[in-house]
Order: structure tokens, then sequence, then C-alpha cells
């Protein structure tokens, strides 16, 4: 877990956000129950804007 969590748990935060299954994982074991995982994502036609593709909009 890194440092920053282990404040926001020992200080009792009742929900967290995490990027990771094993964070959710980590939190759950310690007790929190309310975890949003949030991950990025990738939108296709920017993708393809980037790679020199179709125009972005």
């Amino acid at each position: 877990m890194h440092r920053r969590d282990a404040r926001q748990a020992a200080v009792g935060a009742q929900c967290i956000t995490v990027s990771t299954p094993r964070e959710s994982g980590q939190f759950f074991a310690g007790g929190v129950t309310d975890i949003l995982y949030a991950v990025g994502m990738m939108v296709p036609h920017k993708t393809a804007a980037r790679a020199g593709g179709a125009a972005a909009r």
C-alpha cells in the first residue's frame, strides 16, 4: 500500500478510489468496503487521430 493510502486509511477514510485490483484488495482487507475502481479508457476515434488516421471531432 502506498504511504498516501495508508494515511487515508489511518484517518478513517470511508470510501476510496483505486486504480488497480491489487489496491482494492488491500483496502478491502483493511476494512474499507466503499471502493471505486477508476481506470482510463482510450476513445477509438481519438486514438486513430493520434496515429495519423481520421480527424478527431
